[in-house]
């Protein structure tokens, strides 16, 4: 499948992004290409339509954006944004992806990525709707088009469970929704290795971890905060793995109750048991 990728608004010019407990462009700079390269690994030819910065305008933004999907001919476009309603909101507010009313093609992979943002914990707000402002991105594109507001930049429990799942999860959750799959973590494993339940001795595989000090994204630490993944893994040995798309852990060899035990700590990081590390 064709798909142009394009992350919303510019750092310069009017095209501008909103600014909450989190910048909206710092966010969907993150996430956007995550999902680019989850994309491709999954064999997808991907367009990145985000304009370079010129000082542009609004318009000339956003018709970059469409122009370049429209000429490539893509098969979906996908815009990637974060919602903003009020200056400051406590509480929730969660995930929409809007649709061009008139695309059933559209309306369906919106309805799976939002599915998908609400597994990561997001509530609803619009879930996935028909644009009704007639958006550019909507009317103007040539083929089925998603924009994706994944939470809103102002809202403390949105905000609360982006810095808890991260930019690769958060990415992840989009491709699943897009594409159907699952984003595998970059090594070779036997086709057998991975188990349903911890009913043997086994290693615990948690998700991509989110990166920053005690979780919280930022430009000036990049990895993932031992001490803040510590203390859900006490008890066991355990090292960090890492590939293009993130970070992950993987225990010691674990008896089937520590096993679990480890499973239940982790929660929603928790991503697989398997009968070999590799």
């Amino acid at each position: 499948m064709k798909i142009a990728v394009g992350r919303c608004h510019q750092y310069t010019g009017e095209d501008g992004a909103s600014q909450g407990l989190v910048k909206e462009i710092d966010v969907a700079e993150k996430y956007y290409k995550l999902v680019i390269e989850g994309l491709r690994s999954q064999g997808h030819e991907v367009l990145d339509v985000t304009p370079p910065e010129a000082n542009r305008s609004l318009s000339n933004s956003l018709n970059y954006r469409i122009e370049k999907a429209n000429n490539w001919g893509a098969d979906l476009f996908v815009s990637c944004h974060v919602n903003n309603a009020y200056k400051e909101f406590n509480g929730a507010m969660g995930c929409e992806v809007l649709y061009h009313r008139n695309s059933s093609k559209g309306k369906e992979y919106a309805e799976k990525v939002n599915s998908e943002l609400l597994n990561l914990g997001f509530v609803k707000h619009q879930g996935a709707y028909a644009d009704t402002r007639g958006l550019a991105e909507m009317n103007n594109t040539d083929m089925p088009a998603i924009i994706i507001e994944p939470f809103f930049v102002e809202a403390t429990e949105d905000v609360a469970v982006y810095n808890r799942v991260g930019d690769t999860a958060l990415a992840n959750a989009i491709i699943k929704g897009i594409t159907g799959q699952e984003v595998q973590k970059g090594e070779s494993v036997g086709v057998n290795s991975k188990i349903e339940e911890a009913n043997q001795n086994c290693y615990v595989l948690s998700e991509y971890l989110p990166t920053g000090y005690l979780g919280h994204p930022n430009t000036d630490f990049q990895g993932i905060d031992i001490e803040y993944i510590r203390p859900y893994l006490l008890g066991v040995r355990w090292e960090v793995r890492h590939n293009t798309f993130g970070q992950w852990i993987v225990t010691e060899l674990l008896d089937p109750e520590t096993a679990k035990n480890i499973r239940n700590s982790l929660g929603s990081w928790f991503c697989e048991f398997r009968t070999n590390n590799k």
